[in-house]
């Protein structure tokens, strides 16, 4: 069970940085690599590792797929309103069972999610809005933005901690 006391910035040294930042850069970099980098044992950035694991400051360890290269060509951003926000929970597990859905934020302003779609084709992205999203019950309405290009695509540069 993943602790619920957050760490701080503050709570973080040169080393659990350097261990972050490398890992960003390439989730698969052996510990024993980053330890040769930090000039300390392969044990003392395991330990540090499974810490960040266990307090989520490391979510999981990943890959990053270009989704285009699986001829997903079509990125769009879908502001989505529902009729009841205290069904939020439940709007949530609905939208879990669309696979194209990649991402949902819970939102302020004029929506109550916004959501990150990927897609074949325009028309793909059309069924999964009408008959995913559109379908279900809870949703008021929805405004599509469909994007041309992803020019920054990155994760937070972690030199703004320290």
């Amino acid at each position: 069970m993943k602790n619920t006391v957050d760490l701080s910035i503050a709570d973080l040294d040169e080393i659990d940085i350097k261990l972050l930042r490398t890992l960003q850069k390439n989730s698969r970099c052996s510990f024993q690599n980053i330890a040769r980098e930090c000039k300390v044992s392969g044990g003392t950035i395991h330990v540090r590792a499974e810490k960040l694991l266990e307090e989520g400051v490391i979510k999981n360890y990943t890959v990053q797929i270009d989704y285009e290269k699986l001829g997903f060509n079509v990125l769009a951003f879908v502001g989505v309103k529902i009729i009841n926000t205290r069904k939020r929970k439940e709007y949530i597990e609905e939208i879990k069972k669309i696979p194209n859905i990649i991402e949902a934020h819970t939102a302020t302003g004029d929506y109550d999610f916004l959501i990150k779609i990927v897609a074949r084709t325009t028309r793909e992205l059309q069924e999964i809005l009408t008959e995913g999203i559109l379908g279900l019950p809870e949703t008021a309405s929805t405004e599509t933005i469909i994007c041309f290009d992803t020019p920054i695509d990155r994760t937070l540069d972690l030199s703004i901690v320290e």
